[in-house]
């Protein structure tokens, strides 16, 4: 999971550094994307350091018995 986040941003800042100088809406989107990544990184680390990821997959499968 690290290597996939890791890929995405090196993925969103080599298209950043490769927009064209008037491209400033794809350069915007780009920039947006990149900084969900890191946003969703870190939620999903604060989830699964606080162990609530571990709690709801526990429920689900209880639910299914």
């Amino acid at each position: 999971m690290k290597t996939a986040f890791e890929d995405l941003l090196e993925i969103y800042k080599q298209e950043i550094f490769n927009t064209k100088f008037a491209e400033n809406e794809k350069r915007t989107h780009l920039w947006v994307a990149y900084n969900l990544v890191e946003k969703i990184r870190g939620h999903l680390l604060s989830i699964m350091e606080s162990g609530k990821l571990t709690q709801q997959e526990l429920d689900q499968l209880n639910k299914r018995r």
